[in-house]
């Protein structure tokens, strides 16, 4: 604000007919910002100054809603701002509204019932006031006044009479400008919260950010999330804080108790400005004066409560209460997630999101098979109807070396499919700058450990074989066991190595070295093979998988990984979800057996 903002026009000064100093300072004053708190405080000061009043009272509603805005007081004597109730506006607007039909000032003095609202904000005796409507577009948008001792002054009435149309304008303007910049907030802080859902995170974590973020917006001193459990009618708190810990207990209640209760049971929004004067309220904290409940509907039905608090009187008003009831939405559309997941229901997702999932999927599959002299090796994926995080790669390191990998990711879908790509690129980047695998795995593992979501991990193999010497040496990041399947029918288990990667930070790894000799048959694979299940709730578990892969090794790699395919197929259940199946078969050929060249089906 400019340096004429608050200075005073000394008594004795003619003010009668608005000399230009006068409104010179007015027009800097109502130009000197669009911020609305600064803006009605540089006008109370404007107001009281000039006027030489004891105070100055600006009550402000928003023009077309007629909603409450705000009254202010400004006492000069002791250069403080108080901030009025919303019950002592509206009665001040009530009789501003019935002296002011066409929007002229008040003629008749105020009514001592209404005068007496300023008795806590400004001393009694002698005082007298001055009013004037502000008045936009032919709508009452709030009103101003001075509060003086003392003579009369008739310029005083000229003064507030010639600027309250400004001052009606600026302030307009302000409250637009707040509302612009509101709903952008609003917009964004709605954008974060649908983010957050999105993300997948656990249930608590998504209800919190949606509290934190509707903070920004709605101020409360306490609010709790509620779950309505259909089978015993009661209403537990899933997120609170804010409450006394003494009464926490009063937070679990039946659904014909309390105002969150009644919201419950009549699905009807409750606001109360005095939960002091409304019977139906529980306590379950001290400080608590106004309330604001909303009923959180998902999938079309009632599920529970979104409650709000605050220790003042009439804390939330209309708009409040629209703002709040999006976010309960958020709430709903959370709680109707998890409850889908604890049943165990298929998680819909968007017939884009799985494209995009698959798009990820294939990019980091090999196209091809390798053709290496004196052995048949092969891979094999087929999704689930749900993209999940399986993943087998042929990665040639130098001559005469192969790189074999074969992981799979928890969960699935895009996020999966994410963290898959993350493993598969690091694994490659670890592979070139090292050559002991203990180490790339250990390099791995902290890299998924620190970016990983909570809760996610990768289980994986891999091993390098060296074609020349007939050696692999591999490491298992806690995945099923690979199978090496000996030419004497025997079966030896390929398990070594540590913990799944990204569970915990800091592990270390174990290599181990094997000879692969002619005959020798190898199988990787992840856990969708083993896991299948039949209609008698039977797994397809690891020795119906073993007497296949012997039944079946004089086959070509894709021949076995095929048949293996099938048996799987045909001992699921029909409608039973089966997870992602993917496999890799390294045969070391015996030396008189040419590499067959067939195709998988």
């Amino acid at each position: 604000m400019d340096e004429h903002a608050h200075a005073s026009i000394e008594p004795g000064e003619d003010t009668s007919c608005l000399d230009s100093a006068v409104l010179i300072r007015t027009g800097r004053v109502l130009n000197s910002t669009l911020n609305l708190p600064d803006l009605h405080d540089a006008v109370l000061r404007l107001l009281a100054e000039v006027c030489h009043a004891e105070a100055a009272v600006l009550l402000l509603v928003e023009r077309k809603s007629q909603n409450f805005v705000m009254m202010r007081v400004l006492n000069r004597r002791t250069d403080t701002f108080t901030d009025c109730t919303e019950r002592d506006a509206n009665r001040l607007f009530s009789w501003v509204q019935s002296e002011n039909p066409a929007g002229q000032p008040p003629a008749a003095p105020l009514p001592r019932r209404v005068e007496a609202l300023l008795d806590d904000y400004v001393d009694p005796a002698d005082r007298k006031s001055l009013w004037s409507v502000l008045n936009r577009r032919g709508r009452l948008s709030g009103a101003i006044g001075i509060v003086y001792r003392g003579d009369d002054r008739p310029e005083r009435g000229v003064f507030l009479s010639a600027v309250s149309n400004q001052i009606a304008t600026a302030l307009d303007n302000a409250l637009l400008f707040r509302a612009v910049k509101r709903r952008s907030l609003e917009a964004r802080i709605l954008l974060q919260s649908s983010v957050a859902l999105s993300r997948g995170l656990e249930l608590d974590e998504i209800l919190n950010t949606i509290l934190d973020k509707l903070q920004t917006v709605i101020p409360y001193d306490a609010a709790g999330i509620f779950l309505f459990r259909q089978e015993n009618g009661e209403l537990t708190p899933i997120i609170d804080r804010g409450f006394d810990e003494d009464k926490h207990s009063n937070l679990s209640r039946k659904s014909d108790e309390g105002l969150v209760g009644y919201a419950v049971r009549t699905g009807e929004i409750v606001l109360v400005d005095d939960v002091r004067t409304d019977p139906r309220y529980t306590n379950a904290r001290d400080a608590t004066r106004s309330e604001l409940v909303i009923p959180i509907r998902a999938a079309g039905r009632l599920v529970g409560a979104f409650d709000l608090e605050r220790d003042i009187t009439s804390g939330f008003n209309t708009e409040a209460l629209d703002l709040a009831s999006a976010f309960a939405g958020s709430a709903g559309l959370a709680i109707e997630r998890a409850q889908l997941y604890r049943e165990a229901l298929a998680k819909r997702r968007l017939d884009g999101e799985l494209e995009i999932a698959r798009s990820i999927q294939e990019t980091f599959l090999p196209k091809a098979n390798p053709v290496i002299p004196g052995y048949d090796i092969a891979g094999l994926n087929f999704p689930s109807e749900e993209v999940g995080g399986d993943y087998y790669d042929f990665i040639p390191i130098v001559n005469n070396q192969l790189g074999i990998a074969i992981g799979d990711v928890s969960g699935k879908g895009i996020p999966a499919a994410l963290i898959m790509a993350a493993f598969r690129a690091s694994l490659i980047a670890e592979i070139r700058n090292n050559y002991a695998i203990r180490t790339i795995f250990a390099k791995v593992n902290s890299l998924l450990e620190e970016t990983s979501e909570r809760g996610r991990f990768v289980t994986a193999m891999y091993g390098v074989l060296d074609t020349k010497n007939g050696i692999l040496t591999f490491a298992n990041a806690g995945h099923n066991p690979g199978l090496l399947l000996r030419g004497d029918d025997s079966i030896e288990y390929l398990a070594e190595g540590g913990l799944p990667f990204a569970i915990k930070a800091g592990v270390t790894y174990e290599e181990r070295p094997v000879s692969i000799r002619p005959g020798d048959v190898m199988l990787w694979y992840t856990d969708g093979v083993t896991d299948a299940i039949n209609q008698h709730d039977e797994f397809f578990e690891e020795e119906r998988l073993i007497r296949i892969l012997r039944d079946n090794r004089h086959l070509p790699a894709v021949e076995i990984l095929n048949t293996i395919n099938r048996e799987i197929r045909a001992f699921a259940a029909p409608d039973s979800k089966m997870d992602d199946i993917t496999m890799i078969i390294v045969r070391a050929l015996p030396l008189t057996v040419p590499r067959p060249g067939t195709a998988p089906t």
